[in-house]
Formats: structure tokens, C-alpha cells, sequence
């Protein structure tokens, strides 16, 4: 996951200097207004659309059969629809977290902005639905990574 999240960490850091280095300038310059006005061009809500975006699109390259493998999990009639392809939902995304060794409900949570009784509700509502309620953690831990040549 290192050699894809470079890239998006990278991004991020850039912007995040950008940022500071635009409000200390206003703040030395003691121009307040122009700082609510870069704060209102920051959406919190796109730059999450954005890493999610880019969450599914290193994810699904590390693992490009994961949906795949995931949905066999489950008889037909439980089997859910994602809204886009290569794109994952928050069901999918706690078990790709999972399947990355981020098994702590508390960082699953966080990462997806959801709580933790959130994350424990889909987590036991989906194992459920599942043909293998007992050993589904498992089955997703077997869901086979792609080979990286560097």
C-alpha cells in the first residue's frame, strides 16, 4: 500500500502546507476577512469524496477481484449493487480496510467518519447476511492481492 499512497499523502501534506503558509501570511498581514475566505473555498465534504476516490482506486489495484470475491461470499439474494464500478461503498470499505490488517473498529470508524457503533453494526449485519458467519473475517483475509513488479 506504500508505493500507492505516496502519491495521496504527497497531495495531501502539499495542500495542507499551502494552507498554513496562505493563513500566516494573512495573519502577519493582519487581513482576518481573507482568512474566512480561504477557509470557505476548503469543502471538507469534497477533499472525503476525493481520498475515498482515491481509496477505491488504489485498493481495487492492489486487489482487483476483491468486489468480486466479496459478493461470493453471500447467497444471490443478498448480493447488493454498488453505485459505480471501481468505486466501493462503506460496506465494502470496512472490509478492504480489514483486508489491509486495519482491524480496529476505532480507525475503521474514524477513516470513514462513521462511529463505532456504526461500524460494529454492519460489521455484524453483513456477516450475517453472509454464508459464513463465523469464519467471514477469514474468507475476506483469503482474498488474494495482485503481484506488484517493481
Amino acid at each position: 500500500m506504500v508505493y500507492y499512497a505516496r502519491p495521496i499523502q504527497s497531495d495531501f501534506i502539499h495542500r495542507i502546507d499551502q494552507l498554513q503558509k496562505s493563513i500566516l501570511h494573512k495573519i502577519v498581514s493582519d487581513r482576518p476577512n481573507d482568512i474566512v475566505q480561504i477557509l470557505k473555498k476548503y469543502s471538507v465534504k469534497k477533499a472525503r469524496t476525493k481520498l475515498f476516490k482515491q481509496f477505491d482506486e488504489v485498493f481495487l489495484k492492489l486487489f482487483p477481484t476483491f468486489i468480486a470475491d466479496y459478493y461470493s461470499l453471500f447467497p444471490e439474494s443478498q448480493k447488493a449493487l454498488l453505485d459505480k464500478e471501481n468505486s466501493l461503498n462503506n460496506e465494502l470499505r470496512i472490509f478492504a480496510l480489514y483486508r489491509l490488517g486495519v482491524q480496529d473498529s476505532n480507525q475503521v470508524a474514524d477513516f470513514l467518519e462513521l462511529s463505532v457503533a456504526t461500524i460494529y453494526s454492519y460489521k455484524t449485519r453483513i456477516k450475517n447476511r453472509s454464508n459464513f458467519k463465523d469464519t467471514f473475517e477469514e474468507k475476506i483475509m483469503e482474498i488474494k492481492q495482485v503481484e506488484i513488479n517493481e
